[in-house]
Formats: structure tokens, sequence, C-alpha cells
């Protein structure tokens, strides 16, 4: 079964967009592989079901990114951290100074009873995004691994997957980088325009909420004074989500 039909090249726009392709090569995978500058929430939330999916029959999954600029989402990170857990390979690739990581791959194997392989590899200017993967105008051309052809074009693709997967600068994410990278990201305000987010404003109460909230955490101090009750806590916070 072929990962995928039709032109090689997917021009973007609302037309085309490369959503419902990378959907259908992931349903259909052994292997996947995937390499890209930034992951924002909004893009891996269209993918996460799937990718999770695929772990669950057994299908392998490397992905890479990096924090370059600064523009990859911290939520994103921690929800590859989750793939991580039920298996899947996760890295981000941590950029020098002056240096940049700009590569948008995804490859797809699928392992066929005979032993044979057919594949699909897209390389192109798609990051993982809504706007990226859903409407915006991004080119990605298409190589495909397919019987009685020469393997070594997209054997070289894979290997060159492998290479920036295995570089020195490509750590294993962990929650210590996360946390450390959330906060550093804080300071240099990313330019999220690049990928066309914007950054989530923190939720603030408004004054009656605030003001049910220090009655509410009033109230729980003198609870401490006498025993122990939960019913004036639920009675606050109900009082606090109707405001």
């Amino acid at each position: 079964m072929k990962l995928a039909e039709g032109p090689v090249l997917t021009s973007g726009g609302m037309d085309d967009p490369l959503l419902p392709k990378l959907l259908k090569a992931i349903n259909r995978a052994t292997s996947i592989e995937i390499s890209v500058s930034f992951i924002q929430q909004s893009g891996l939330n269209l993918l996460f079901d799937s990718l999770s999916d695929a772990l669950e029959r057994n299908a392998s999954i490397a992905i890479i990114t990096s924090d370059y600029l600064h523009i990859t989402d911290p939520v994103a990170l921690r929800h590859l951290m989750i793939l991580q857990s039920r298996g899947a390979q996760t890295k981000i690739f941590t950029c020098q100074a002056q240096q940049s990581f700009h590569m948008k791959t995804y490859i797809f194997v699928k392992q066929e009873l005979d032993s044979s392989q057919t594949g699909s590899a897209y390389i192109g200017s798609n990051n993982i995004s809504k706007t990226a993967l859903t409407h915006a105008f991004e080119w990605c051309l298409r190589h495909d691994l397919v019987e009685n052809q020469h393997p070594s074009e997209f054997d070289y693709i894979r290997e060159q997957f492998s290479s920036i997967f295995n570089h020195p600068q490509a750590i294993d994410l962990n929650n210590q980088f996360i946390n450390d990278y959330a906060e550093q990201r804080k300071k240099v305000k990313p330019p999220l325009m690049i990928v066309n987010e914007v950054e989530p404003e923190d939720i603030a109460p408004n004054f009656a909420q605030q003001e049910a909230l220090n009655a509410l955490a009033q109230t729980r101090v003198e609870q401490l004074s006498k025993q122990p009750s939960c019913v004036g806590n639920r009675y606050g916070q109900n009082m606090v989500s109707r405001i």
C-alpha cells in the first residue's frame, strides 16, 4: 500500500494543505521521522492523536525540533514528552550563537509483510503549526520509495535525518530543559509572527474574582485553626467560577 498518491508538490493554501497528507501517512507508516525548526501547540494538536495511535500499533517515531529563535512552544514540548513516555524518541537541537536550524522534513516508511518497504519523504517549508499545515501557502515536495526503484535517494534522505538526529547538539528532550527554556523564552519575546502565532496572554482575575479569591484564602486560614473541612473550599470555588 502506497503511503502517498497524487502530485509530488503540495502547494498549500486552502486547496492543497499538507495536513491530510501527513495524517494519511502517519496512519499507515511503521516508521515516522520528523525534523522541523519550530513546533507550535496549535499544529501538534492536529497530529497528536494520530501519532499516539501509531505508537499504540508499535510504530517507531523520532521527532526533533529546535530552540532556534525560541519560537518552539514550551507547551508543545511538554506534549512531546507525553509521546516520549509512550515510546517516541524526542529531541531538541540546541542552537549555538549565530546558528540557525531551518529544516522541515517528514519521513514515513511502511514495512510490508513480504519485508519490502514503501515510503514517502516530504521536504519543504512547513513547520508544525496550524497555519503551516492547514492554509498557509507553503510548498513541499514529496520523494517516494516505491517498488522496482533503487532506494539510494530515499536512503540518503534518511541518513541525513539520522545525522542531525544524532548530532552532538541534539539532546534528549527532558523536563529540566523545558523548564529552563520556558524561562528564557519569557525574556527574549520570540518573533512568533514568523509562524503566524501569538503568545497567549496571562489570564488575570478581574476585581470581583480577586475579591472572592481573597475571601476564599481567608476562609481557608480560619478553617486551618479549626477542624478540617472541605465544604467552605468547594463553596468558594463555585462562587469564583460564577463571577
